[in-house]
């Protein structure tokens, strides 16, 4: 393994390789030693973004979707959805205009709002500013009024397969980021990154449940289980997850993660001891990707194209060192 530390001296890249910049990584930035590109790696994603230089982000974006995404890659939910049309009225349509508009006017509703999504369920925004969908808490936020700007159209909710279980895995994948915390981004990392593998003990050092550290991934599995087998089980395994769903929602993700249970002697260790930190982050309601401006994170907002949601948001459920993962680790 190349050399990562800022020492230089450790072969090591995940946060306890080498105490001294480990600490002083993640008390500096609250980035982990393995955050920090390497010089090759710095290289190799230039080479890729190189084609969008000059560009506005959105036509860069835009760049990124149609190099990478590919449908056999994404998850059965996250596709474009193939045969009849799924339907969505122009009551639906309407719905999703007032809620906007009201929204514009006052922001966030102070009761509960429930809204239609394709396919037949329903969204409902809380009064506390929290999410569910068919009674099923979120544990994140969503960009509500991304979602709206798409959901504005009849034409338009084909995009996606299934747009519970996209939503459940979108909100599973994000934090949420206020304006405060851009001034202290050590901390809000610290109060913000996911373990490499499910955790089965509560963060006491900085007060977070396991629920609030477990990888998005296992967040999803669970999530899903809990809409279509509310009865199951949790397991016992270091990767709490039904094998059968996780076979049935295909795509990179799944293939990595049972890779993972495969031979999980190997790598157990050394993902346990990985910190993963958010790139989704959803701010004032809209979805942005956390970049590096001027040597300092910053959210950069995101075009409203579920093609770019589901792309990164796929990036996001797979496991450290994947393609996907590493990828969306160095888009900077």
């Amino acid at each position: 393994m190349a050399q990562s530390c800022w020492c230089g001296h450790s072969t090591s890249d995940y946060i306890h390789g080498c105490a001294i910049c480990s600490v002083l990584s993640r008390q500096m930035t609250g980035l982990t030693v393995g955050d920090i590109p390497r010089g090759d790696e710095i290289e190799l994603m230039n080479k890729i973004l190189a084609e969008g230089r000059g560009l506005t982000e959105e036509q860069r974006f835009s760049l990124l979707v149609k190099r990478f995404q590919e449908n056999s890659e994404l998850p059965r939910s996250f596709r474009t959805r193939r045969g009849p049309a799924i339907r969505w009225s122009e009551d639906d349509v309407i719905t999703w205009q007032q809620f906007l508009s009201v929204y514009q006017q006052y922001g966030i509703h102070e009761n509960q709002v429930d809204l239609p999504l394709p396919g037949g369920s329903t969204l409902s925004v809380l009064a506390d500013g929290k999410f569910a969908i068919d009674n099923v808490a979120l544990p994140g936020k969503l960009p509500v009024v991304d979602i709206g700007i798409w959901l504005t159209s009849t034409e338009r909710a084909g995009a996606v397969n299934d747009w519970k279980r996209f939503l459940f895995a979108m909100s599973c994948s994000t934090r949420e980021l206020l304006p405060e915390y851009e001034r202290d981004w050590a901390e809000w990392y610290r109060f913000t990154s996911w373990h490499g593998l499910e955790p089965h003990v509560t963060d006491i050092l900085h007060r977070l449940s396991a629920l609030d550290i477990t990888h998005p991934y296992m967040k999803w599995m669970r999530l899903i289980q809990q809409d279509t087998q509310p009865e199951a089980q949790s397991r016992n395994g270091f990767i709490d997850a039904d094998p059968a769903l996780m076979q049935s929602e295909g795509g990179a993700a799944s293939a990595n993660w049972e890779w993972l249970i495969d031979n999980g002697a190997t790598v157990f260790q050394h993902l346990m001891e990985r910190f993963i930190t958010p790139k989704l982050v959803v701010m004032n309601d809209r979805l942005h990707l956390l970049g590096l401006v001027n040597g300092q994170p910053a959210p950069i907002p995101l075009m409203v194209d579920p093609q770019l949601w589901r792309l990164l948001i796929s990036w996001t459920l797979q496991p450290p060192h994947s393609v996907g993962g590493t990828l969306l680790k160095r888009l900077f």
